[in-house]
């Protein structure tokens, strides 16, 4: 799927083809941070942080949704709702995320992650707060794994058990969903 934001017209489009969503856009902001932990070291008062990487990035989208007089306020809401618990085959939609500011952070990759809403009755309107959480397929990850293993290794070694975590069907619609992104590019 196709989460495409444009930041001058104040609009979000997503699905496959993208479709408007209700709402005007507000703001966007991505944030990422180290995973660090605390270890305590003998000898040594206090204790020494260790590095161990990144988080995934977090993006919020936030929208405003007002009412006129095809659609209120509540429909656009409970069509962003209906996003939100949207699944294929039991597991959330991954988003295929197209915007300058996510490209420059290198996320291709998202999961609708939450969503908070804020009814603000002076200005007869309400404030949606859309949740990303950046996604790296686990078919990805069991790739880099296999390629990961040292060349002076015998050629014969067992991959089953990493095989056996790849699910070709879902590494087929992965691709197709790839190929669709691109096209939208």
């Amino acid at each position: 799927m196709i989460l495409r934001i444009d930041s001058q017209d104040g609009q979000v489009k997503i699905g496959n083809p993208p479709e408007l969503l209700p709402g005007i856009l507000s703001s966007i902001s991505i944030n990422g941070d180290l995973i660090i932990d605390n270890a305590s070291v003998e000898g040594r008062s206090g204790s020494s942080k260790q590095v161990h990487g990144w988080n995934d990035a977090a993006v919020s989208i936030s929208l405003i949704l007002v009412g006129d007089t095809k659609i209120s306020r509540f429909d656009s809401l409970a069509t962003i709702v209906s996003l939100f618990k949207k699944d294929e085959d039991g597991t959330p939609v991954v988003y295929n995320l197209l915007h300058p500011m996510a490209k420059a952070w290198n996320i291709k990759q998202l999961l609708f992650s939450s969503l908070k809403t804020t009814e603000d009755k002076e200005r007869n309107q309400i404030i949606a707060s859309l949740d990303f959480q950046e996604h790296e397929p686990i078919v990805g990850l069991s790739q880099e794994r296999k390629d990961a293993v040292p060349e002076s290794e015998p050629a014969e070694q067992d991959y089953t058990t990493i095989e056996k975590t790849i699910d070709f069907d879902a590494q087929k619609d992965i691709r197709i969903m790839e190929l669709n992104y691109y096209e939208y590019l």
